[in-house]
């Protein structure tokens, strides 16, 4: 049997094609949450984590309420922030003495270190770089049920009432993580343009092995088999890969009950566009791996100059909106019916424009001009300065401030 050569190059070329095909898939494996899950019995479950049945990837969100202001660093002896000599112990009087409204804590799952759940709503959340932030409720991310794919037990599901603690680390090459894929597309909106990323839709579905439901769970289609989804009336048109089109109405995925559909974008933080604004979702391939554990360094302080209508000039380390001292936290704010959730460490400057907008500068270059929300309007607490390791900080009033540059 003779063999030509352009068979031989045409098998090398396939044989070289699954190579790099499973190369890239078990680098994608080190996008998912993956760690060790003690339970209050000792009984230990490593593997990959699902949050309930939303969070999976470190670029997904942790939710919560701060339950006190105190924070306990516990990493004193590896010193790995701006805040390293500071005495925590004062910070409960500072913010108890100039924080006027209670605050949320968010931050990416890629960010922590531990978790200590302490009862069915209460939590201690430890960071990469020690110190530990005392939560309560705020969302389902606290009190829900964590599915372990445990490599040797499979699929272990863990109430989070029998669970003593979450210590997160970087996952294994591996194809097998038995969550599909991320799902990834495009979004079209009616007024705000387009935006790629990672999708949630609903705010919940978020991997190819989910479902799309229609007609109250009748119908239900697996996002791996959808090209397409368009806003049609009071449902959707969907379009699978085959080419076959199906209507869907009548449950709360595809009709004005939808939460919204969230896009993560590297440098930007979270997207997420309102029902009413959403147009049309296109979903594709995305080649290149999302970002694994260890691309999330030790959360740092803030280091900041601040501007002032008196034309004074602060330099120091900053807790912006009385609250967010670390570069993990979040800004919020809306752009009409778009709602951003941003990393400070993403963002360059901050310039307040009126009594309801700011304008924000991100480090990628994007400009955005967001407003309602509590960081970017007059709801603000102020920012407070710590100059030169002062014990006692400035406060500046957000309506004296210009312009905040964040080093």
């Amino acid at each position: 049997m003779r063999v030509s050569v352009k068979h031989i190059y045409i098998s090398f070329i396939f044989i070289l094609g699954l190579s790099f095909s499973t190369e890239s898939q078990g680098q994608r494996s080190k996008e998912f949450i993956y760690g060790k899950v003690t339970t209050k019995s000792n009984e230990q479950y490593i593997g990959f984590i699902r949050w309930g049945k939303e969070e999976f990837l470190w670029h997904d969100v942790f939710n919560s309420a701060k339950l006190t202001n105190k924070r306990v660093h516990s990493n004193k002896n590896k010193p790995s922030s701006l805040w390293d000599n500071f005495d925590w112990n004062l910070s409960s009087i500072w913010e108890d003495k100039y924080r006027q409204t209670s605050h949320l804590f968010s931050c990416l799952f890629g960010d922590i270190k531990s978790l200590y759940p302490r009862s069915s709503e209460k939590v201690d959340l430890e960071l990469k770089n020690g110190t530990v932030i005392k939560l309560e409720g705020g969302s389902n991310d606290v009190g829900t049920t964590l599915r372990v794919y445990d490599f040797e037990l499979g699929l272990v599901k863990i109430k989070w009432n029998k669970i003593s603690k979450v210590e997160f680390s970087d996952a294994p090459d591996t194809n097998e993580t038995n969550f599909g894929q991320p799902l990834y597309g495009r979004v079209k909106t009616y007024r705000k343009g387009s935006f790629e990323g990672y999708i949630k839709w609903d705010l919940d579905e978020r991997t190819t092995e989910d479902i799309l439901d229609g007609d109250d769970g009748d119908q239900q289609v697996a996002f791996k088999n959808i090209k397409s989804i368009t806003k049609d009336g009071e449902g959707v048109s969907v379009i699978l890969h085959s080419g076959r089109q199906v209507y869907l109405k009548g449950s709360n995925d595809v009709n004005s009950q939808n939460r919204g559909i969230a896009i993560y974008q590297s440098g930007v933080g979270n997207i997420q566009v309102n029902w009413k604004e959403f147009k049309h979702l296109e979903l594709m391939e995305n080649d290149e791996p999302g970002l694994d554990y260890k691309s999330f360094g030790n959360p740092v302080g803030l280091k900041a100059e601040i501007k002032t209508y008196d034309d004074h000039v602060y330099s120091g380390l900053m807790v912006y909106d009385v609250d967010e001292k670390w570069e993990i936290e979040f800004i919020d704010g809306y752009d009409d019916k778009v709602e951003y959730q941003i990393p400070l460490r993403f963002i360059k400057r901050i310039v307040p424009k009126n009594k309801t907008y700011s304008q924000l500068y991100l480090r990628n270059g994007e400009v955005l001009l967001l407003g309602d929300g509590q960081d970017v309007s007059y709801k603000n607490d102020g920012v407070l300065l710590f100059v030169k390791a002062n014990k006692e900080p400035k406060l500046i009033e957000w309506e004296d401030i210009v312009e905040i540059k964040i080093k």
